[in-house]
């Protein structure tokens, strides 16, 4: 559009008296001064064009209420803005603004402010009086100050956050550094090179985890100091199940690897499948350790596409030091970029981290936590962002969203995870086929001074509760599922006529099934004084009826087969044993099926969700792939839960779907009440009248992007 052009339907929205004005998606670069004739205006729509700045003249827009300035080309908050007193709605979203000015405070009546997808990386803390302000839009920001986390929580949590800050804090460069891959690889030593700059041929093999300290330089030009909490992770196979537990989202991985052991286990994979299971999207390095000794390329390209997250790929030797150097400077700027490195803490979250420093306890119930919490006016929505940030950073052990370890904070991570660990190590546990006797236990932990023997209860309910161990025998012994026998026992079972269902999982995380053997242990059948659970399935029984779980590594499946009255029953609580496991796994993808079962010996498998929406949809059959047979949608899905539950859940999807939600009106009327005086009786009563009747966008702004 031409300036022309633009500047005849300003004359044209002037001698109209125009109260709204849209002017989006016309590509205009520059708006014209002639806008500043437009003294009527209430609302201005510059959405989807091209402008790096706005006149002078946009301040005698005395009336404007509403600006919409989302995609465009700013790269600067536009100043003049702060004059136009009656503004409740600004967007600024999905532009390139770097910082918001302290004066956005003189926008008294500003109630949503939309800054969505910009480049701030801080909010000044007069924002907080700002005291109309209702809607907050930041995402899609690289903020720091306040940290993304506090964001999320919405607008109170954000002001809360920013009045602490006037009350002193800290920046701290602080982040978690993994170390992962399998046994002998030379993840110590690797550790041991970078933060020591030594090696040792006689390095001990990790048991569990270990965990250093490193101070390294950031790579910026003020030469900040930063501290990695360096996890080393032992990558025996029998650790992976607990491993899974320490995998925290906001960290940078190491994934080492052996060109000598790849050739016959390739497990590049798998730690990458781990990586990317647990710890949402955090970045990777791939390091091949011993290049001294041999050598090989990976496919990093095809890597990258399946695992995005991965930075770079190289190799070193810890033994000569080849590569060192390159990976610390690698180290140092993927760590700088990490979403916790540079957060600025308030002086109450240091005296947190200070008071559960100080506590003699390795662990404490949370609501010790919360009550050290309130005491230095953090509220508990604070205190589980506190948490979280000081378990994804290393400090403390909390897993707030698991529903058996939430109720505990581990100080000592070290404590806890080395308790753990030796249990797993225990030669006498191990030959018992995973039996642990109380009596054993001052054999395995035999530093007093860490573990004492009035512990010892305590390190047994964290076993339990990170569902590795249960109790038998009237609490004198244990069963530590990871050291289960790997192959069943002799018990007769007839799978002919049994309900059936399974899970097919894209990647199986280990310990899966074991888990459930924990969960499920009061339901184990016992024959001749033992539990009939092996290290990949297990017979349960619920009533009259019986099921046997198992699972298959290979294939990636976990099957469940149930006999018995009350099967359907037993089939719905099992199922949410299977929920409350893939809950605690972050990004686990699989797929439930149900056997075809039109003909003998038919292993076609139908997708459950997809036979739900069948019925919904009214079909009555689907065709079988290996028969070509059609089967009654209805009657199998009846074999898996009666009609009457599938019926009563589409009923309750409906009833959410369209709930009746409060009248905008209601909410109009608020606004109008609440910002009249300050607008003032305009001076016609019909552009009043317009106002009221164009108000109800403030609810539904118009969004052009």
């Amino acid at each position: 559009m031409t300036q022309e052009e633009l500047v005849e339907i300003i004359r044209k929205a002037e001698k109209e008296q125009s109260v709204v004005l849209d002017l989006s998606h016309r590509n205009i670069t520059q708006l014209p001064r002639e806008i500043g004739r437009l003294r009527n205006l209430f609302v201005l729509y510059l959405g989807s064009n091209q402008l790096r700045e706005l006149p002078r003249e946009i301040v005698h827009l005395k009336n404007l209420t509403q600006l919409d300035l989302n995609s465009n080309q700013l790269t600067e908050f536009p100043k003049h803005i702060v004059q136009l007193k009656n503004l409740f709605r600004l967007d600024l979203s999905f532009n390139q603004v770097a910082e918001l000015p302290r004066e956005i405070v003189q926008l008294k009546n500003l109630t949503i402010l939309d800054l969505t997808s910009n480049q701030m990386n801080r909010l000044p803390t007069e924002i907080i009086h700002l005291k109309k302000l209702k809607i907050l839009e930041l995402d899609q920001n690289p903020l720091t100050f306040p940290p993304m986390e506090i964001v999320a929580r919405g607008l109170p949590a954000v002001t809360n956050y920013l009045k602490k800050s006037d009350k002193g804090g800290q920046i701290l460069y602080e982040a978690k550094l993994m170390i992962v891959g399998q046994g002998g690889v030379g993840k110590t030593c690797l550790m041991e090179r970078l933060i020591q700059n030594r090696y040792s041929e006689k390095q001990a093999t990790t048991q569990g985890i270990r965990i250093q300290s490193w101070e390294i330089n950031a790579p910026d030009e003020e030469k900040t100091r930063m501290t990695l909490n360096v996890w080393d992770f032992g990558g025996q196979e029998i650790y992976h199940a607990t491993h899974q537990f320490f995998l925290t989202r906001h960290s940078l991985y190491v994934l080492v690897w052996d060109a000598r052991q790849e050739d016959e286990h390739d497990r590049i994979d798998y730690w990458l499948n781990i990586i990317d299971t647990f710890a949402e999207d955090s970045p990777i390095l791939i390091v091949m350790n011993k290049s001294d000794e041999r050598t090989r390329e990976l496919n990093l390209s095809g890597l990258k596409q399946r695992y995005p997250q991965i930075i770079a790929s190289g190799k070193v030797s810890a033994k000569n030091g080849t590569g060192i150097e390159i990976l610390q400077k690698l180290i140092e700027t993927q760590a700088w970029e990490l979403p916790l490195m540079g957060t600025f803490w308030p002086s109450s979250w240091l005296a947190v981290r200070s008071t559960l420093k100080a506590t003699p306890d390795y662990h404490i119930p949370y609501d010790n936590y919360l009550q050290i919490c309130k005491k230095l006016d953090i509220e508990e929505s604070e205190a589980k962002t506190l948490s979280r940030y000081l378990h994804d950073l290393g400090i403390v052990l909390h897993f707030q969203d698991d529903a058996l370890l939430k109720d505990t904070i581990i100080l000592k991570p070290g404590w806890g995870t080395d308790a753990v660990y030796k249990v797993l190590d225990a030669n006498v546990v191990q030959k018992r086929n995973g039996i642990l006797h109380n009596s054993d236990l001052p054999k395995i932990w035999t530093d007093k001074a860490l573990y004492p023997p009035d512990k010892y209860a305590a390190i047994l309910r964290l076993m339990a509760n990170f569902e590795l161990a249960f109790p038998f025998d009237k609490g004198n012994r244990h069963i530590v599922t990871e050291l289960l026998p790997p192959r069943k026992g002799e018990y007769e079972w007839n799978p002919e006529g049994c309900l059936q269902f399974e899970y097919h999982y894209e990647f199986l995380p280990a310990g899966l099934i074991t888990r459930l053997i924990v969960r499920m242990h009061k339901s184990l059948i016992e024959r001749g004084g033992k539990k009939l659970c092996w290290r990949e399935g297990a017979y349960f029984k619920h009533g009259e009826s019986q099921a046997m779980v198992r699972i298959n590594a290979y294939t990636k499946i976990a099957r469940i087969q149930i006999s018995g009255n009350e099967r359907r029953e037993f089939l719905s609580m099992i199922r949410s044993h299977f929920d409350a496991l893939h809950k605690t796994i972050r990004k686990i993808r699989f797929k439930e099926k149900i056997p075809c079962g039109c003909n003998p010996g038919c292993d076609y498998r139908f997708d459950y969700n997809f036979l739900l929406k069948c019925e919904e949809k009214g079909k009555i059959t689907q065709t079988c792939e290996v028969f070509v047979e059609e089967v009654n949608v209805k009657k199998l899905l009846d074999t898996i839960e009666k009609s009457e539950v599938r019926e009563q859940r589409i009923r309750e999807k409906t009833e959410n779907k369209y709930s009746i939600e409060l009248d905008p009106s209601v909410h109009v009327k608020s606004l109008m009440t609440e910002n009249k005086s300050e607008f003032g009786e305009p001076q016609h009563k019909k552009l009043y009248q317009k106002f009221q009747k164009i108000i109800t966008s403030v609810i539904n702004p118009k969004k052009k992007s």
